[in-house]
């Protein structure tokens, strides 16, 4: 009985047909939007989704792009997922615009197995898996400031570094993950137990890539901590991952992940057809 946590700005049709694709009797979603989605956009989401009543809207935080406010936001949907009852026993981390590339029940039963794990891709920093001269050590060094509009922000302030949290060592990978409740609840709890190191993080650029890895490889959770992506994603350059299209459909089934992202309808809404029919089997797409 898998948690989704969804993090979607737009396509509320992509965001239906996820949630529609991975819903069971046990599962719950926790959607949030961005306050920075166009009311319009937000309120098309949740028409798409009434009427389902395992589905939950977090809080809404305005989401900048490698801004801290990108943790704040999973951090709000950890703590609306604690407070609607006991913890389940996996979170999974979601776009709107990811999708499954095996059928919900095997999802499950593949979480299933890996009671007690969270599933997280994790280096340490400075690591070449980041194409910067330094490693990623640029991100953690220098203040950074969140967007202020889409292309204007400021990097860091010239001449001064910083220094990483006392016990800390930093670690990073990829934002979308499956967390077990344990890590929930270490998470949950960082903010109140190391209140100066919590501050440090608002001001790291991408923290999203850094604060999960950082904090649990830093705790008691670390043994139960698998290095080990359970999503599908192509880079081909730059700060931004492939859309995926029909001719990709082969990389995808072998590639054995549980998900993929990202897709986007409007560039190409057939490779989501091919999944469900070769991947999924599902005989047709879900209307709407």
């Amino acid at each position: 009985m898998p948690a989704y946590l969804i993090r979607a700005h737009q396509r509320p049709d992509q965001l239906t047909r996820l949630v529609d694709r991975l819903a069971t009797p046990t599962a719950t979603f926790h959607i949030h939007v961005s306050a920075r989605t166009p009311d319009e956009m937000y309120a098309a989401m949740r028409l798409g989704l009434a009427g389902h009543d395992n589905v939950h809207w977090v809080d809404r935080i305005p989401v900048y792009y490698s801004g801290f406010s990108l943790v704040r936001s999973a951090l709000a949907g950890l703590t609306a997922i604690a407070r609607t009852g006991p913890l389940p026993p996996h979170v999974v981390f979601l776009s709107g615009q990811d999708y499954p590339l095996r059928p919900a029940r095997e999802i499950e039963t593949f979480l299933a197995g890996r009671a007690g794990e969270s599933l997280v891709e994790h280096f340490p920093i400075p690591s070449d898996r980041w194409g910067d001269e330094n490693g990623g050590l640029d991100r953690i060094r220098h203040v950074h400031f969140e967007r202020v509009q889409y292309r204007t922000r400021i990097l860091h302030v010239p001449f001064l570094r910083r220094s990483f949290p006392s016990g800390l060592e930093p670690h990073g990978g990829s934002a979308w993950c499956v967390l077990s409740d344990e890590a929930v609840r270490t998470l949950l709890a960082f903010g109140e137990e190391r209140p100066q190191a919590f501050r440090f993080f608002a001001h790291v650029r991408a923290a999203d890539e850094i604060f999960i890895q950082t904090v649990l490889l830093n705790s008691s959770a670390r043994e139960r901590v698998a290095n080990e992506p359970v999503h599908h994603i192509e880079w081909p350059g730059g700060s931004h991952p492939a859309t995926f299209g029909r001719e990709d459909l082969p990389r995808l089934g072998a590639s054995g992940k549980l998900f993929a992202r990202k897709f986007d309808t409007g560039v190409d809404a057939e490779i989501l057809d091919l999944i469900d029919r070769e991947l999924l089997g599902q005989a047709s797409p879900l209307a709407g």
